[in-house]
């Protein structure tokens, strides 16, 4: 699920509101006197710490998470191309040797990440050119931006990681399961879409828990049907898809799925409990791919929910994210635009 990556501390904004005024995705609200980031439209691109002359706006921090990777077997950091803009007073070895001595037992430039991104643009975008236009999805606030307030371009964006993320799934690909990956840079999206794939780099790329999507909306058993529409109409911004619902308890154990027709046909003051589906199709978190799709062509499904062993609820794989190796492109392009 999305994660707020920037807050206000409250308390110490003094409703200057420069953050409403230079927000580009009119991402701030005023709530109880302190101007509050709305996750559901930020972008994450941070410009709202910059601007704040009280120093009310905060990062999430990700010191702690270092910290705990430092302690693993093979902790790696991943360096953004810009640190040496940043720390151009030094030598690039002397940075990288820096980072060694925090206990680090190898550092990767991120660049190497940007070298593979651009040998799959050449392969899947610059050798196919089945649009006129794309939209490049190295930066995340870019595809926040597309994805939370122009979703019209969403066919646009180029269906290709970061290059943050393609290096860190190279390294859990050469390195295994005993490799923790750190990257270290000054974009704050960055944090949001690193969130976002941590638990995606600890399965095999084409399983399950690879290719699960995390942004899903999930409602608590004791909801009506009129409150969980409020709830929707106010988390369901960032999810993949709203067409299927999940019901979880407090653990995120799953206990039902229902449409949104059906949430739609209920009435305001029934239960959720009481119309939703509790003999449920689910794939496991380490499923792979081709068992997915079976899955989901079997039942006619759009989306199947992943879970583990303890029926915890972790994503889900969308029909198209199942099918997208497994049907071959000159396919693809037969099938209904729903599928692109």
């Amino acid at each position: 699920m999305p994660v707020n990556v920037v807050s206000t501390i409250k308390g110490l904004c003094k409703r200057c509101f420069s953050c409403i005024r230079h927000c580009p995705a009119k991402a701030i609200k005023v709530e109880d006197g302190q101007a509050t980031v709305v996750w559901e439209y930020c972008i994450g691109c941070g410009h709202c710490v910059q601007v704040c002359s009280q120093n009310a706006k905060i990062i999430l921090s990700g010191i702690e998470k270092a910290e705990q990777a430092l302690k693993t077997e093979k902790p790696i950091a991943c360096l953004a191309p810009s640190f040496v803009a940043q720390y151009s007073q030094y030598h690039p070895g002397q940075v990288i040797s820096a980072v060694k001595k925090l206990g680090f037992t190898e550092v990767w430039e991120v660049a190497f990440g940007a070298y593979l991104v651009t040998q799959a643009y050449q392969k899947h975008v610059l050798s196919d050119q089945e649009k006129p236009y794309y939209i490049s999805t190295s930066c995340p606030a870019i595809i926040n931006m597309v994805e939370k307030h122009y979703p019209e371009f969403i066919p646009y964006l180029v269906p290709i990681v970061s290059p943050m993320i393609a290096l860190g799934r190279y390294l859990k690909k050469t390195f295994g399961d005993r490799c923790r990956v750190v990257f270290i840079g000054p974009c704050v999206a960055k944090k949001d879409e690193a969130e976002d794939v941590r638990k995606l780099l600890t399965f095999p790329e084409e399983s399950a828990g690879g290719i699960m999507n995390t942004e899903f909306v999930s409602l608590p058993v004791d909801l009506t049907a009129g409150q969980a529409i409020t709830r929707i109409r106010e988390t369901a911004n960032d999810a993949e898809t709203i067409y299927y619902l999940y019901v979880t308890d407090e653990s995120d154990h799953l206990l039902g799925v229902f449409s949104l027709r059906q949430l739609v046909m209920a009435n305001p003051k029934s239960h959720i409990k009481d119309f939703m589906e509790t003999h449920l199709i689910t794939v496991d978190l380490t499923d792979n791919q081709d068992h997915c799709a079976q899955i989901i062509s079997k039942y006619n499904l759009l989306a199947v929910p992943v879970v583990d062993k303890n029926n915890v609820l972790h994503g889900i794989v969308t029909a198209d994210d199942a099918l997208d190796k497994i049907i071959p492109t000159a396919w693809k392009k037969r099938l209904p635009k729903l599928y692109h």
